[in-house]
């Protein structure tokens, strides 16, 4: 028998279903939340005003890791090893005080280097945004600590309910008022107005859950020092991601002017919506892999039918990119973006990899053992940076694409490599996720180019209907999915 079907039960998709529910409410306000404004400002903004938005946003992702070091994700590894509301609360209290002095200093450098970074960029509209960049950064490094809090201790509802009011705020402020002043200037603004009750909001709940238990005192819990050393890791991989899709966007905007990252981010923007459901996933198996007296066969069934999970959502979405590129852009942001469709197919491949890397990665990083991520996530952003500065003045937002997609690969290979030092390589022969990637994903590509031949104009429609009526009966008949997980998702919706 083999080792996954040995150890497969109801219960372990119960458990993954579970933790995945509220992480998926979670994305599912705040990124549709972020694309449908995003789809609006499009429409409002030129393509250069529009282009400073993704601008400002790239250096927040990039500065966010130089000024948090990796502290969120050492504290959710260790409050997802630890058992009581006591222990929780004391990390999360000794993790944000630790912070503080770090914080205070790392903007106070940011702040007196910004106009040196619009310099670089060429692009003096950003000068007009520089406290509006301050004020975002301090909210996207307050998201963070929450949502890794919420991660760590288990309780993705209350994430889910701040990403639900903030993105129903953001919708809510930003219209009326880029109609009004349809700006960049006037974008941040609203976000930052339109962010500050659900921020405090969230606080204050969590600090409710993680009350005072009184259990005592379970084991020596780390202190900031050794957080700290686990969260470097941690930092240099998200520096390094940043090295990919984000790192483009700033050549772009070097070696090109602001319109030539509205294009580009579109495409990139709607990719990383995307991958967020592969990680809401992720956040189901990864604590998981945390927990001291998890063995060998346990780890193996949480990664392979994560990976399954992940693969149903991806495997469909990255063909249908890759097909309909032009055609998801122009409906969704209009006609003028449909020429970003190049550079989206050849980011599909990327799409695919961080895809699979949301379940994978997670192995690494909760089993101790994120410095081996690290080196191949710099040798990766490494590779991007040098291939960018090489075909980027000469294919544009194509070559930028071609570069992340050579650099990521690094990364995907030397992660996947490693994740298979920890589950043993007899995870791959579950028969379901066999019979996704050599039977359905194959087929699925043959059907849907043969839609794009025949109906051309319309192929868009066709294949979005083909996905949602004909693609969940193939999974089933497949045996990729089976009843049995069906009836467990739908007990769980109707209970919750």
């Amino acid at each position: 028998m083999s080792l996954i079907h040995k150890s497969a039960s109801n219960n372990k998709h119960h458990v993954i279903f579970s933790t995945s529910y509220w992480a998926f409410i979670q994305m599912l306000f705040l990124q549709v939340g972020a694309l449908a404004v995003a789809m609006y400002i499009t429409r409002m903004l030129s393509a250069a005003e529009y282009g400073l938005i993704p601008l400002i946003n790239s250096l927040v992702i990039l500065l966010v890791v130089f000024v948090g070091l990796g502290l969120p994700g050492s504290m959710a590894r260790f409050l997802a090893s630890q058992d009581t509301k006591r222990n929780q609360k004391l990390l999360v209290i000794r993790a944000l005080i630790g912070a503080a002095p770090w914080v205070i200093f790392s903007t106070i450098i940011i702040v007196m280097l910004f106009p040196y970074i619009v310099r670089f960029l060429n692009e003096p509209g950003l000068l007009e945004l520089k406290w509006l960049f301050v004020c975002v950064l301090f909210l996207e490094l307050f998201r963070l600590f929450l949502e890794k809090a919420c991660h760590g201790t288990r309780n993705m509802r209350i994430s889910a309910s701040f990403s639900g009011w903030a993105s129903l705020s953001v919708v809510i402020v930003t219209v009326p008022v880029v109609w009004h002043d349809a700006s960049a200037y006037m974008v941040f603004t609203a976000k930052i107005f339109a962010l500050l009750v659900p921020s405090v909001r969230a606080a204050w709940s969590l600090r409710k859950v993680l009350t005072d238990d009184s259990s005592v005192l379970a084991e020596q819990l780390p202190d900031i020092k050794e957080m700290m050393r686990y969260g470097l890791p941690l930092a240099v991989i998200s520096l390094s991601g940043f090295g990919f899709v984000q790192l483009d966007m700033l050549l772009l905007a070097y070696y090109g002017n602001s319109a030539t990252v509205g294009f580009y981010s579109v495409g990139v923007l709607l990719l990383i919506k995307l991958i967020e459901l592969s990680k809401v996933i992720g956040f189901g198996v990864s604590p998981f892999y945390a927990k001291k007296n998890g063995d060998e066969i346990e780890r193996a069934t949480y990664f392979i039918t994560g990976m399954r999970y992940a693969l149903i959502v991806a495997a469909p979405l990255a063909i249908l990119i890759a097909i309909e590129a032009d055609s998801i852009l122009g409906y969704m942001f209009g006609s003028t973006y449909a020429q970003a469709g190049d550079s989206m197919v050849v980011l599909s491949a990327y799409f695919i990899m961080a895809s699979v890397l949301a379940i994978a990665s997670p192995v690494l990083d909760f089993g101790g053992k994120a410095k081996i991520r690290a080196y191949g996530a710099i040798v990766g952003a490494l590779t991007n940076l040098i291939l960018n500065i090489v075909l980027i003045p000469r294919y544009g937002a194509v070559g930028a694409a071609i570069a992340t997609v050579c650099g990521y690969s690094i990364l995907f290979i030397v992660t996947i490599s490693n994740v298979f030092n920890i589950i043993p390589l007899e995870a791959l022969k579950n028969k379901s996720l066999l019979r996704l990637i050599t039977f359905v994903a194959p087929l699925i590509l043959i059907s849907m180019i043969v839609i794009k031949l025949v109906q051309d104009e319309t192929s868009l429609l066709g294949n979005l209907l083909f996905l949602m009526i004909v693609y969940p009966v193939l999974l089933y008949w497949s045996g990729v999915v089976t009843k049995s997980e069906i009836d467990l998702v739908r007990r769980n919706l109707l209970r919750k």
